[in-house]
């Protein structure tokens, strides 16, 4: 059989192409540090700095990951060759859907189809918006719109039931806004106002190559911005939206309906797909639809009309053809994010059957390799590690009253881990996919992919699937199921490689990895929901109010951190994962110490002690290079604050990185005052 073999080196792998071993970065990189900055002032630039000083952006990216960019780049490769192989009709490479993965592929690849095909099918697209007529039209044409894929007005879907993990539970939720904040509505800065501008000129094009005449582009374009304004106004930041228990509210359809009573839910919901009874429905942002009803009534039919057919060209703007893909780029990724070119179509169309297609392609790459095993134990036995430090953890904290750490404990226990790749994929039965029709093919996986998601309510939560893919260099934490979910494209060098020190991999899959995603778990959030993954108020008011007194001393710091000049970190919106940066790595220190007690020091780097090993392993997997136009863009709508900060502000709050690199109280990185929580 024909492979893409991965070979087992300690718990890393290395890629075998046509015979050549291509030796993998290490998780501690020399050459990437700057001896010339103190470690003790700014100890990501002495970490990264050489690297971020000598590494090239790509064209056609607007950020890049020492430690998972390169992975993703040979992962793209790998999964295109095993897509090319099906569009030939080689299928030694297993998968239940080589055909349909193969016939999209190919179509995406197609342009002289596409630019055949494109106009006729968005002629017809745009001619179902353009005859809506009244409330009912609206509602059908809407929920026909969502169930081929293009996010309008607001989302539906299922959910897990907040107070009953094991049950889905249909959920409303705002949406429907080109920007992903409702911040870029109203910002009045010079910037701000530019990219609005820049924005509805954008629009314009985009309606322009439609074929409509150059007055009513202008007017559509200008309509488009005035709609999004409107349901902006009605939506809740980012930051408020961490809150889970502020996003519960289930209630039956007349309550739906008396929210929005200028809506029609009946035909909405038939044109979805809903043929039975909902039960209840979990709006989660109620004022969002009080004031989408208001919306509805202020703008006209013809300003509606105008907003549903921008969000339908963005959506499919890589099925029309190259114009409509050219005039996207130019707009969200050239200007707004700085990004120099576009992918190559290889790339760009691999990238997006690994969108569409995910479980069908994890299914072909995990028959790829040889899967070794051992990955799974050893990284199994990291995360053991982990938790029983947490635990130790635990019953150390002051803060803590008896009830609530006995709780903690509870749940700490129930925690459940999935490592390597899923033992169970959601199935692409009954697609019919085109190797000439990119267009049709993306409507069918937009339907295909609604009505699997409406299926799931009101029966048993499936904790089987998993909501990453087991390529990517990622992992999750769960709080409706208690679980933790490490996929292999995160146990391979240079995030993990028992090769190296125990100290280097602590530091980058132990804290930044595994203790991160353990304490999501315990953080703003995660600390709202029991050991089963139901939302329930375990912790006494005196711990809850002692839990917040400590999180706004991480919010302030996070407030005055300066990421470029003049532009400061959001502590509110970033807090979540501050929280589990901060915990993980002084749980992952812990549990490296524990590993290592009595045992010779690692001499991998003699230069460096295990335990300075530990913080350089921890730097290096934020080394990042992103264009500046990127870092506003988290600082304006990420939950993740940008790298620098994930370095500097943790180790600043530990006492452990000052004393293993000899800083004096009052340098940056050893200030005097400092936050803890875990």
């Amino acid at each position: 059989m024909k492979k893409i073999f991965l070979m087992s080196v300690g718990v890393g792998l290395i890629a075998l192409h046509a015979g050549a071993v291509s030796a993998p970065t290490p998780v501690i990189d020399l050459n990437a540090i700057d001896s010339s900055i103190n470690p003790c002032e700014d100890f990501y630039h002495y970490a990264c700095g050489n690297w971020i000083k000598q590494i090239q952006l790509p064209a056609d990216r607007n950020s890049y990951n020492r430690q998972t960019s390169a992975l993703q780049e040979e992962t793209t490769k790998r999964l295109n060759a095993i897509l090319v192989d099906y569009t030939k009709g080689s299928f030694e490479v297993k998968s239940r859907y080589g055909k349909e993965l193969g016939a999209f592929y190919r179509s995406c690849m197609d342009e002289d189809a596409i630019s055949a095909r494109g106009p006729v099918a968005l002629k017809a697209q745009m001619n179902l918006i353009h005859q809506i007529q009244d409330s009912q039209d609206l509602g059908r044409v809407i929920g026909n719109l969502q169930d081929k894929g293009v996010q309008v007005l607001f989302a539906f879907g299922s959910s897990t039931d907040l107070t009953n993990s094991d049950r889905a539970i249909a959920q409303l939720m705002q949406g429907g806004l080109s920007f992903s904040d409702r911040s870029y509505y109203f910002k009045t800065d010079a910037k701000s106002v530019e990219i609005r501008n820049r924005f509805v000129a954008h629009a314009q094009k985009m309606f322009r190559l439609t074929g409509m005449s150059e007055e009513a582009a202008i007017h559509a374009g200008e309509n488009v911005l005035r709609f999004e304004t409107a349901l902006a106004n009605k939506s809740l930041p980012v930051e408020d939206m961490q809150d889970t228990t502020q996003l519960h509210h289930p209630m039956k359809i007349m309550g739906v309906i008396s929210l929005t009573p200028k809506f029609d839910w009946q035909n909405y919901f038939a044109a979805v797909g809903i043929k039975r009874d909902l039960g209840k429905v979990n709006v989660a942002t109620p004022l969002f639809f009080q004031g989408l009803n208001d919306t509805l009534t202020q703008f006209s039919l013809k300003d509606v009309k105008a907003y549903l057919k921008y969000r339908f060209l963005y959506t499919f703007s890589s099925k029309l053809g190259k114009p409509f893909r050219d005039e996207v780029f130019a707009y969200w990724h050239q200007y707004l994010l700085g990004t120099k070119e576009q992918s190559p179509d290889w790339k760009r169309c691999t990238l997006i059957t690994e969108a569409d297609m995910t479980d069908a392609l994890v299914e072909a790459f995990v028959n790829s390799f040889d899967r070794p095993e051992e990955v799974r134990l050893r990284a199994s036995t990291m995360i053991e590690q982990i938790k029983a430090a947490f635990g130790q953890n635990l019953s150390s904290l002051d803060w803590l009253d008896k009830g609530t750490r006995k709780s903690a404990l509870q749940k700490l226990a129930k925690v459940v881990d999935k490592v390597g790749y899923p033992q169970k994929l959601r199935t692409f039965e009954g697609l019919d996919l085109r190797a000439d029709d990119f267009f049709a093919n993306a409507m069918a996986l937009g339907h295909h992919s609604s009505q699997e998601d409406l299926k799931k309510i009101g029966l048993p939560t499936d904790r089987k699937l998993w909501d990453m893919a087991a390529w990517d260099q990622n992992a999750y934490y769960d709080p409706t199921s208690n679980q933790m979910v490490f996929p292999l494209g995160a146990l391979v060098p240079p995030i993990f490689d028992l090769n190296f020190s125990q100290g280097a991999n602590f530091g980058s899959v132990g804290g930044g990895w595994m203790g991160h995603e353990l304490t999501h778990g315990f953080d703003s959030d995660g600390r709202h929901f029991d050991g089963h993954g139901d939302l329930k108020d375990w912790w006494t008011k005196a711990t809850s109010n002692e839990f917040d007194r400590r999180t706004a001393c991480l919010v302030d710091q996070g407030n005055h951190y300066e990421v470029l000049p003049g532009l400061m970190a959001n502590g509110k919106q970033t807090l979540t994962e501050n929280l589990a940066d901060q915990g993980g790595t002084k749980i992952g220190y812990r549990a490296f110490l524990k590993a290592t007690e009595g045992k010779v020091p690692s001499a991998n780097l003699g230069i460096y002690s295990e335990r300075q090993q530990f913080w350089l392993a921890y730097a290096q997997s934020w080394c990042s290079k992103e264009t500046e136009e990127q870092i506003r863009l988290q600082v304006a709508t990420d939950v993740h604050p940008p790298a620098e900060f994930r370095c500097n502000v943790v180790v600043m709050n530990r006492p452990e990185f000052a004393n293993d690199f000899a800083c004096r109280a009052g340098q940056r990185m050893a200030p005097v005052n400092r936050c803890s929580i875990w």
